[in-house]
């Protein structure tokens, strides 16, 4: 990336700010605003960066051409009304993919790792990561069709090797495989929603 303003350095850095600051929440917020229509209160240093972001992935050109696969790990959450165990979100989440089917990740910014390891370490710094029983899925993008920055130049955290994408993206799921403390998800980007 070139010619990164002095505001969406300031962006960069607080989207990847220590998970205890958790300003990457403000921001996600704004986006949702925005392109989703949700009516989050958010501070205007939340709005600012998200704006910087968005301003950022209009003028830069994609610098990721040399990075093949990228990944990112969640943790699944419980999304039914009724309390399940550890196991019961993993096998609710896993039934809900189905090979060649495709699916939204739900954020309009995204991180990525150009790095297995650390996308699964990663998850495990995330607040909602308990002990190795908890649900986390391993997303690894095979092919990418919109835009996509290397961001670990200007981040907090440079080991992360953070990948960032902006947009509602639809992903085709190729495989799923069921690993010893994750589900490992192969998907491709089929569309650019947003």
């Amino acid at each position: 990336m070139v010619n990164l303003n002095l505001n969406e350095k300031k962006a960069i850095l607080h989207w990847t700010s220590p998970s205890s600051n958790k300003l990457y929440r403000g921001i996600k917020k704004a986006s949702q605003n925005k392109y989703l229509g949700t009516k989050y209160e958010i501070d205007m240093n939340s709005l600012n960066d998200f704006n910087a972001i968005e301003q950022m992935f209009s003028k830069q050109e994609d610098n990721t051409s040399s990075i093949d696969i990228i990944y990112r790990a969640d943790i699944i959450e419980n999304d039914s009304n009724i309390l399940l165990s550890d196991e019961e979100v993993f096998n609710a989440f896993h039934s809900k993919l189905r090979i060649n089917e495709t699916f939204e990740l739900e954020d309009i910014i995204c991180s990525f790792s150009s790095n297995k390891d650390t996308a699964l370490r990663t998850a495990k710094l995330n607040d909602k990561y308990i002990s190795e029983s908890t649900p986390v899925v391993l997303f690894i993008l095979k092919k990418r069709l919109s835009k996509y920055l290397y961001i670990a130049p200007y981040s907090n955290v440079e080991d992360e090797e953070e990948v960032m994408c902006f947009g509602k993206k639809m992903f085709k799921v190729m495989s799923i495989k069921n690993e010893l403390h994750y589900v490992e998800v192969i998907i491709e980007e089929v569309q650019n929603i947003i």
